[in-house]
């Protein structure tokens, strides 16, 4: 994840009193040629860390060796010499050292052949900490932010993740994935525990006041309480309750509240783990709560629309908070108890008096729902996180947006490799299509142009081209080098699901939700035919590798074929029971294969029309297959969140990659064989090694 790959002199990060000069001393020559020698990568991460400890005693010298690492590398080893370094930089030395932000992956991507991560996905929590530091927690993992230096990231943690937590020392950090909680770090970059106990995706995690014990709520009905030194459970709260959202410790870490489905708020006991109080009114599942920093008050946000306060000792209502035109996803209370904030569906942020219950400013700005909101440590800003995929610090005294932070990303639907392998494109939601360098992972470019979320996209076979279909009903030819809209090609009446371009490139195929696809002339932008004959949506079409037929996957529970000379259909495959999503040819165009809802994978042979083998693995709906390259593998992604590998020859399953939080929308192989990309509905895209 390393930004600049430029080197550049690390000089200044010494003291202008300082000596640079190379030493003369024999014996500290040896030593330095010695660390030298442990800093390869040769040695064990524990002996090259050693060694970057000892380097740094050396100053200039020691920092020249050190450097390299800084710029070139990431994982823990790099994380310690950046965070040495960091700790005794000035202010500019610091800008320098942010063009090489820290950056470490979970180990267990590492070793399923993960390269790299694109794109760092929905924003999920926000935790502001002192001296002008942010934590987002995103899809895609951590990343912490420092804002007002140009270079502003000081930190990345690729881990999937659902929400986080910070505990108070600021040295460790939980993120909540599916099932389990992974614990990190955050002086060494190094993953110390999983936690594992919930069978279901975790929505809210919390560090106790002092530290000690971290708090965990789920989909699978409990509350947990785990022991932080040990990673250990200690506890499993779960009277009758339902799914838990939110869970919040109170200011002396004795009670701990959650919030569920049931449309109630509970107070625990955290050293009994018995439940103290049950609070009702609401009549929404309850999204959120938060204790007031003085202890007094418990806030509680719903999808009822309201926001109500309680009293911490009775168990009382106090206030309930009404403006709120659609449910709310987050609140928080500033430092001194006195302000409350909340938001939700409708875009904005309601900041009220704690007293009299009173809506004292409407901030507005995003334009999406916002998921998660708080002050900063002094009271003066509030941040807050949004699906229009930015971070904005306001004003609390005026309102007034202060600072835009980017670079996240809402659900991913599609993606495609151009035909050198260099560069990937996704198109999402957010109605854009963005494209990235393999290699780096640098966001390239950003077309805009699509009124809706962008459902396929394809190269040309040379590369030139980018055809791109939208729910908007039409399909958009750009050109690949220059981001440029070239064509708008209409037609369709609905929503256009799929588009692939022939192998000669001449030709361009849409499928939509009209139950028809359309051949069209690529260089001229005419319809050449209509194909009627699906009677439902039509989710996926793919030319065969000799460009004379065109398969095409519906809703209608059928697999087709025509001849796209002249626009005939040429067979039909039944034996689907559910809709079928998406349809690939077998290199070598002898194979079909198409998936769908029943959870399989069906290969087809094209000569008779057969089904030749049944792939079963999948837990839930199969949203696209690809072959490889070489057409001996054939990957799957699922609404199971898992990517699966499968032997064509065989049928069996090869391997699982896990990795994603949420449905896996979209798989794609590199043509020259080297990788596989999957794209997920949290916003983050996968490079995964499979050569």
């Amino acid at each position: 994840m390393n930004n600049n790959p430029q080197n550049k002199s690390f000089d200044n990060l010494i003291s202008s009193g300082q000596s640079t000069s190379t030493p003369k001393d024999t014996e500290t020559l040896k030593k330095l040629q010695l660390l030298k020698a442990k800093l390869t990568n040769n040695n064990s991460q524990e002996q090259r860390i050693a060694a970057v400890r000892e380097a740094l005693k050396f100053g200039f010298e020691g920092i020249k060796l050190v450097t390299p690492i800084v710029q070139t590398e990431t994982g823990i080893v790099q994380w310690t010499a950046h965070n040495l370094l960091w700790e005794k930089a000035t202010e500019k030395q610091k800008e320098e050292l942010l063009q090489y932000p820290r950056s470490v992956a979970l180990p267990e991507l590492v070793n399923q052949g993960m390269k790299k991560r694109l794109g760092r996905g929905f924003i999920t929590d926000i935790i502001p900490l002192k001296n002008n530091l942010i934590l987002v927690c995103s899809a895609g993992g951590a990343t912490l932010f420092h804002i007002g230096l140009s270079e502003n990231i000081l930190w990345e943690i690729d881990c999937p993740a659902r929400c986080g937590a910070i505990n108070s020392r600021h040295n460790l950090l939980a993120i909540g994935a599916d099932p389990n909680i992974y614990l990190w770090n955050l002086r060494t970059g190094q993953l110390l525990a999983e936690l594992k106990g919930h069978i279901s995706p975790i929505n809210n995690v919390a560090f106790s006041p002092d530290g000690k014990i971290l708090a965990s709520g789920s989909w699978d009905e409990t509350v947990r309480l785990w022991d932080v030194a040990s990673g250990k459970q200690i506890q499993v709260l779960q009277e009758n309750i339902k799914r838990v959202e939110t869970v919040a410790f109170s200011p002396d870490g004795k009670i701990l509240a959650s919030g569920s489905w049931d449309e109630t708020v509970r107070l625990w006991d955290v050293a009994t783990g018995k439940q103290i109080r049950l609070l009702s009114g609401h009549q929404g599942r309850v999204t959120m709560v938060a204790f007031s920093p003085d202890g007094k008050i418990l806030a509680s946000g719903s999808w009822d629309e309201t926001v109500r306060l309680w009293d911490v000792a009775s168990g009382q209502l106090l206030l309930v908070l009404q403006g709120h035109s659609c449910k709310i996803y987050d609140l928080a209370f500033s430092p001194d108890s006195k302000l409350l904030v909340s938001a939700g569906d409708e875009h904005n942020l309601r900041l009220w008096d704690v007293t009299t219950g009173k809506q004292l400013q409407l901030i507005t700005g995003h334009t999406s729902f916002v998921n998660s909101v708080a002050f900063s440590p002094d009271g003066s800003l509030l941040i807050s996180g949004s699906g229009d995929e930015t971070v904005r610090l306001w004003n609390v005294n005026t309102g007034e947006l202060e600072h835009l932070i980017q670079g996240f990303m809402n659900r991913v639907e599609s993606i495609a490799f151009s035909p050198d392998s260099k560069t990937l494109v996704s198109g999402s939601w957010d109605k854009n299509i963005r494209l990235w360098n393999t290699t780096s992972g640098e966001q390239l470019r950003i077309l805009k142009g699509h009124e809706s979320l962008i459902g396929s996209l394809a190269f040309s076979p040379d590369g030139k081209l980018l055809a791109s279909a939208s729910d908007d009903t039409n399909v958009r030819l750009w050109n690949a080098i220059t981001g440029k809209q070239i064509r708008v090609l209409t037609g369709h009446t609905d929503v256009v699901k799929s588009v692939a371009f022939s192998a000669s490139g001449k030709l361009l195929a849409s499928g939509s939700r009209e139950e028809t696809l359309i051949l069209w002339d690529v260089f001229t932008g005419r319809k050449l035919a209509l194909l009627a004959g699906h009677e439902d949506l039509v989710w996926s079409v793919v030319f065969s590798k000799d460009g004379k037929m065109l398969a095409s996957g519906s809703a209608d529970k059928t697999v087709r074929l025509w001849n796209t000379s002249n626009g005939k259909p040429l067979k039909i495959f039944n034996g689907h029971t559910m809709y079928v999503k998406t349809v690939a040819f077998s290199p070598d165009g002898k194979l079909l294969a198409s998936a769908g809802g029943e959870k399989t994978i069906r290969l087809w042979d094209i000569a008779t029309g057969k089904m030749s083998r049944l792939l079963i693995g999948h837990q839930s709906i199969i949203n696209r297959v690809a072959f490889s390259a070489d057409g001996k593998i054939l990957a799957s992604g699922s609404d199971d969140q898992t990517v699966r590998l499968w032997d064509v020859s065989t049928g069996k399953s090869l391997r699982i990659l896990f990795g994603h939080t949420n449905i896996v929308n979209s798989i794609a192989f590199s043509p020259n064989g080297n990788f596989l990309a999957s794209s997920g509905r949290y916003g983050v895209v996968r490079l995964w090694q499979v050569s």
